[in-house]
């Protein structure tokens, strides 16, 4: 019996179903949605998350509970309410994600800590190179698809990348013979290839995310942007990660350099 390749992009792996998935998503139990439920709702291999208790990375294992021995038909057949809980192996400190299945659709409705307290310790580092605005429109963002917002958290993506665009154009603005009045006739997309050089590669490459997100805001369904949150936010934290290691290059850049001059300077003088 051959299984479907799910499409839901929450079926990749029993973190992304547990602890990832926004609150009152629906799975279409399709013969793959099935067999890929009924693995991560029984949470046999440990997952590593962020512990909002022990503030850290830690590896969670399963709470022991009856559905652990049920048979794959067992779960076919099951209608009602699914408790997983997982818990921490550094202190014991209990994740729960809750679900409502019937025979044919599995709705994620309820999840602790939620899916925002999970995330948003991690964006704190992106703070340096967004800004404190910017920053806490990136945890909105987060926050809004969590609560099923899919629009809402376009909307601050949207505005995030268009920063970040606008960020690289003043400091182009700045270098001689920049073409200001062809920039500002320019798409957006043609904007980002006159600005290229001031701009993360990972962007430039692809710059595709900004029609995705623009219409995120105009088109696409709450439904629609919420299977794309995901991606578009991983892109997004792929250039501020590139941001950070530039910025990290051009510290440790400037105190070697530092260090080095001295150590001329020493030598000189001797």
């Amino acid at each position: 019996m051959s299984i479907e390749k799910p499409i839901d992009p929450y079926l990749n792996s029993a973190r992304k179903f547990l602890l990832e998935m926004p609150l009152y998503r629906d799975v279409t139990l399709n013969e793959a949605a099935l067999q890929k439920t009924y693995e991560f709702i029984r949470a046999l291999k440990p997952l590593d998350a962020y512990c909002i208790d022990c503030k850290q990375s830690s590896t969670f294992v399963k709470a022991d509970n009856h559905f652990d021995a049920w048979p794959l038909a067992t779960w076919q057949e099951h209608s009602g309410f699914v408790v997983r809980e997982l818990l921490c192996t550094r202190n014991d400190h209990i994740y729960a994600s809750y679900f409502y299945k019937t025979d044919k659709l599995l709705k994620k409705v309820g999840q602790y800590p939620s899916v925002a307290d999970l995330q948003i310790p991690a964006l704190e580092k992106y703070r340096k190179i967004l800004g404190a605005d910017r920053s806490m429109e990136f945890i909105k963002a987060v926050g809004l698809a969590a609560h099923g917002v899919g629009i809402g958290s376009f909307i601050y993506l949207r505005r995030i990348f268009e920063g970040l665009i606008e960020e690289a154009h003043t400091i182009a603005a700045m270098t001689e013979g920049f073409m200001q009045e062809q920039y500002n006739k320019a798409r957006l997309e043609e904007k980002i290839l006159m600005i290229k050089d001031q701009l993360p590669s990972f962007l430039v490459e692809n710059r595709k995310i900004y029609p995705i997100l623009s219409k995120g805001v105009h088109q696409l369904s709450e439904n629609e942007c919420l299977e794309y949150f995901a991606a578009v936010k991983g892109g997004i934290e792929l250039i501020l990660d590139e941001k950070i290691v530039q910025l990290e290059r051009e510290k440790k850049e400037k105190e070697v350099a530092a260090s080095l001059n001295k150590i001329n300077q020493s030598i000189a003088e001797k």
